[in-house]
């Protein structure tokens, strides 16, 4: 005597009760860890695009601000300060490279997350409607890859411009030091007195005795 075939999930009172049971344990053990998760990612995105925008502002005003004051405020040549200024120029590259990372980080996660949506709808179908629909994992392991990938090359970015800043900061402060400290060449007293005396300038020459006129004979 053959058993009978399977009741469908939807017919059967047992799998209906333990699938009941099941996410009520779910949503009183596991959904809050993952809740927490979630709002500790949303926290470091926060932190992540405010120390993007702080760094767009540190280099882009210090390039922008510190060039002009050492012009005005030193006597610096421009070639010194054109040359303090390339490590605020390389912040605000590595910036944009930090932030375009992000950007990409956040796409690949949008398509990992694309491909286990349509995984675990395969996988209810097969389960529901006993239907055999696969869906290739190995695009989500590349997704993967370049999510590490871009996740590492912001953080190096942007402590590349960290570094820059404090680099171009230091190069122009001691530019601004060098310039301000150096002798300047005064005119000593002598000097001034004989450029305003110019006739101090030649000295009274010798008179010598062949010079000097005989006296007249005495009556």
């Amino acid at each position: 005597m053959s058993s009978p075939p399977p009741k469908h999930p939807a017919d059967d009172p047992e799998f209906q009760s333990r699938r009941s049971l099941f996410l009520e344990d779910w949503t009183t053990t596991v959904l809050p860890h993952s809740a927490e998760a979630q709002a500790y990612l949303q926290h470091a995105v926060t932190y992540a695009s405010g120390g993007l925008q702080a760094s767009y502002i540190l280099n882009g005003g210090a390039l922008a601000a510190l060039p002009t004051l050492a012009t005005v405020l030193t006597n610096a040549e421009i070639t010194s300060i054109a040359f303090a200024a390339i490590p605020f120029v390389v912040g605000i590259v590595a910036t944009a490279i930090s932030s375009f990372a992000t950007y990409m980080n956040y796409n690949f996660l949008c398509l990992i997350k694309r491909h286990d949506a349509d995984a675990q709808g395969a996988r209810l179908g097969d389960f529901y409607n006993r239907s055999a629909t696969t869906v290739d994992s190995a695009q989500r392991d590349i997704y993967s890859t370049w999510v590490t990938r871009t996740l590492w090359i912001g953080i190096g970015a942007a402590m590349i411009a960290l570094v820059a800043f404090i680099a171009g900061s230091a190069m122009f402060f001691q530019l601004a030091t060098a310039s301000t400290s150096a002798p300047r060449s005064v005119p000593s007293i002598a000097a001034n007195e004989t450029s305003t005396h110019p006739a101090r300038q030649t000295e009274t020459p010798a008179i010598s005795k062949s010079q000097i006129p005989p006296r007249p004979p005495n009556n």
